[in-house]
């Protein structure tokens, strides 16, 4: 796939912003990464990341390699699985939600996206 731009909210940054995976084979995992950065002079923590489906079906479940808490200058990898079976092909596309906890109580959005054709 393709992987282009970069998502910011205060400090915090995402890249890419977007995977375009093209087309994808039924039954072959795909599993689009993120580089989540703190460029802010505060700590923050990574929340639960949530998939709105625009088209298709089923995201995986996320993983997160290294600390949900970034202190400042740190970074951590957001991925997940994609994987379509006979049924399930044709056209996907995400938003994926990240939730950015600050330490004075608020909360920030990193907005990702991610797009496929999964088909044989």
């Amino acid at each position: 796939g393709t992987a282009s731009g970069t998502a910011a909210v205060n400090g915090i940054t995402a890249t890419p912003s977007t995977w375009a995976l093209g087309r994808v084979p039924l039954n072959v995992a795909v599993r689009p990464t993120w580089t989540i950065q703190n460029d802010a002079t505060d700590e923050v923590t990574i929340g639960e990341p949530h998939a709105q489906v625009n088209e298709g079906c089923c995201p995986g479940a996320f993983t997160l390699q290294g600390s949900d808490t970034l202190t400042p200058g740190s970074e951590a990898e957001l991925t997940f699985e994609l994987s379509m079976h006979p049924g399930m092909d044709g056209a996907h596309d995400m938003t994926v939600h990240v939730p950015i906890q600050r330490a004075d109580g608020t909360t920030d959005t990193l907005t990702l996206n991610v797009a496929g054709n999964f088909r044989d």
